[in-house]
């Protein structure tokens, strides 16, 4: 039971890496006037953040957010 919960923690810890450093990127690109990476990461993060919530709503399709 124990090894399947660390299993989702670090499954969660993952994809919150996934979302939080190209955010992390951007923002410091934009802060830095490297528009090109700001708006590369931009996207990324956009794209990343998307296909999390359509594989959450995939294996939960009974709830709303």
């Amino acid at each position: 039971m124990s090894t399947e919960l660390q299993r989702q923690r670090n499954r969660l810890r993952l994809m919150a890496l996934f979302i939080i450093y190209p955010i992390y990127k951007c923002i410091a690109s934009i802060l830095d006037q490297n528009w090109a990476t700001a708006i590369v990461m931009g996207f990324l993060s956009l794209l990343l953040l998307g296909v999390l919530i359509y594989f959450y709503i995939r294996k939960n399709p009974n709830r709303t957010f």
